[in-house]
């Protein structure tokens, strides 16, 4: 199908295809035509944009700007089209239309929405505070690429410290490589706290309270419903992460010879903050490495690409293979590449891409299985035909559970054992502590550390003077982690945080994703009758059809109605706790006789 004919129609039709929809003499004249003008305007743009920061994130040349510049000019094209204000006049004007007959449907409704939600993000009666925003957000990102840390007086690449940092064994070395690592995030910190007030000025012109509550707005919350969710996280996991924090305070400290602390020292963990117990425990027959290595990259990639098929998602196109930018880039050839992984729809009909530097190893393993699944997502939404103006909205956690899910699925020990990955699945209880140690601490990390200082940062207007102060309060009561050393406010260790730069006020993102993908998996396991900590659900259609469900609900219905019908509950952490409450109990019973010391959680 062409760019051309897609145009015709951007309404949604789940069931056929784009060309098989109509035209837009079939059905409200109002909403359609807006819809239509709307597509025609902004779709070019958008694909010239993505196209764009696609060359510019897969061509990269050093001391290069120009694919950069290109990429950046292209999304201001896009965001003068799809923000101008004559769109938000249009929408007015056709939700308050008095005929019956002109009234949208819910797909157009949703659309409308999402066009008016584009105008409120980038408004237009101030053009100099928009612009105000968008240099300083290009002079952050240019500090954050300049600021790097140093080692013993050496300036090094922020990667290699923090693998330095993963394989220090000495303690006193932990804490200058911490030191390290901390530093160029209190360099940071002028820029970001300026970007912390234009970003809650822009938001305020768009007529919400602050930046955090822009970007929650999307899923239906606002300020107290965040605070609700995290408060509902914490007390639905304080009974299992008490058992965790208590296990690993001792366990840490029997290892190391040395009197057990009541918190745990942030450079006894895997990483500076804290967020990743993983590698506390080495459970026998469960790495990965070996098994990957035989198997090589691209079979890695296509057996990830199986497992969603499998379960009857929607099949990539073969343009997949050949357009995405999946292995490491190639140093003969003069270009780089950047490191994050992502998912890309560039078109908005049909040509879905993943960018990876895939080698056989576990983190890209995992890494791929989340991207491989945000890009059946795309393929899912593209086939469903939701609406242009939808499918401009950048994913966020309905997509994002798709790959979470990926990633639950994809570490299931009879899933690894089937795929040669592992000689035997391990079902015991170790294994299912190694796996609490991935999801527990990172879900109370983002549900009761990043997100509520978040919320003080652009919600509370947090004073400067305690922004560092603040962000370590919350590391005790949350993850009961404290620093190594006094830190004051010339530092702002949250900063070490990527997502707070790269995804700002939007860390809700993956948390509910994440508790979003236990609950359907936990409810599916439930109905069928299988153990969900053992049963893959691999190649199950109720998956498929439940992963389909979310992807395509993005934007076109409430996230709480969407999670609901699916699971029977709203999004909460009880799915999480129930499928990690044999190793609560566990874990009591190592426990007898040992001082538990997780600060309460504040009011």
């Amino acid at each position: 199908m062409s760019v051309r004919a897609t145009l015709l129609f951007p309404s949604l039709c789940l069931v056929a295809a784009l060309a098989a929809c109509g035209g837009a003499a079939d059905g409200p004249k109002g909403a359609s035509r807006l819809l239509e003008d709307h597509a025609k305007a902004t779709v070019p743009a958008w694909q010239q944009w993505k196209r764009a920061a696609w060359r510019a994130h897969t061509e990269v040349v050093d001391g290069d700007p120009r694919r950069a510049d290109e990429a950046a000019s292209a999304a201001q094209a896009w965001r003068a089209k799809a923000a101008d204000p004559r769109w938000a006049r249009d929408a007015r004007d056709v939700l308050q239309a008095v005929d019956a007959a002109l009234a949208p449907n819910p797909a157009e409704r949703a659309a409308i929405d999402a066009i008016r939600r584009t105008v409120r993000r980038f408004p237009a009666t101030d053009p100099a505070l928009l612009a105000e925003r968008d240099t300083l957000e290009a002079a952050h990102l240019r500090l954050r690429m300049r600021t790097r840390p140093s080692i013993d007086g050496e300036i090094v690449d922020p990667a290699a410290a923090a693998r330095a940092y993963a394989d220090a064994v000495d303690l006193t070395a932990r804490v200058s490589l911490w030191k390290s690592l901390m530093d160029p995030a209190g360099r940071l910190r002028p820029s970001f706290l300026g970007l912390r007030a234009v970003r809650n000025q822009v938001a305020r012109k768009g007529g919400w309270p602050d930046h955090l509550v822009a970007e929650s707005d999307v899923y239906g919350l606002d300020e107290e419903a965040v605070r609700s969710l995290t408060v509902s996280v914490e007390r639905a996991l304080r009974p299992l992460f008490l058992e965790l924090h208590t296990w690993a305070r001792h366990e840490l400290a029997a290892g190391l010879q040395t009197d057990v602390p009541e918190l745990l020292p942030a450079h006894w963990l895997p990483t500076p903050l804290g967020q990743d117990w993983s590698n506390l425990v080495a459970v026998e027959d469960t790495d990965l490495g070996p098994g990957l290595a035989a198997r090589g990259a691209p079979s890695m990639l296509r057996a990830i690409d199986t497992l969603y098929v499998g379960v009857g998602m929607s099949a990539l196109s073969p343009s997949f293979w050949e357009r995405s930018s999946l292995y490491p880039a190639e140093v003969s050839v003069g270009l780089g590449k950047t490191r994050a992984p992502s998912a890309w729809d560039l078109d908005l009909t049909g040509d879905v891409r993943v960018l990876l530097s895939a080698t056989a190893t576990p983190e890209a393993y995992h890494q791929a299985v989340r991207e491989f699944g945000f890009a059946h997502a795309l393929a899912a939404r593209t086939e469903a035909g939701l609406p242009y103006a939808v499918r401009q909205q950048e994913p966020r956690a309905l997509v994002g559970a798709v790959g979470a899910w990926g990633g639950l699925i994809a570490s299931r020990p009879g899933y690894l054992a089937a795929e040669g990955y592992v000689a035997e699945p391990r079902t015991d209880m170790p294994a299912l502590l190694a796996e609490a140690l991935v999801y527990v601490p990172w879900l109370r990390f983002t549900a009761n550390v990043v997100v509520p200082w978040e919320l003080a940062l652009y919600a509370d207007d947090l004073p400067e003077g305690r922004v560092n102060d603040a962000f370590w309060q919350r590391m005790r009561t949350g993850l009961g982690v404290t620093p190594p050393e006094a830190r004051t406010e010339r530092h702002a260790d949250a900063l070490y945080q990527g997502t707070v730069h790269d995804l700002p006020g939007r860390s809700i993102d993956p948390l509910l994703s994440t508790l979003i993908a236990f609950q359907v998996h936990m409810a599916i396991a439930e109905r069928l009758g299988v153990d969900p900590r053992s049963d893959s659900l691999a190649g199950r259609p109720e998956v498929g059809a439940a992963m389909t469900r979310l992807a395509t609900s993005e934007g076109m219905t409430e996230l709480r109605a969407v999670v609901t019908d699916l699971t029977g509950a709203g999004p909460s952490a009880d799915a999480v706790a129930a499928y990690f409450e044999p190793l609560r109990e566990w874990l009591q019973e190592q426990n007898v006789g040992r001082s538990v010391t997780l600060p309460p959680a504040p009011d």
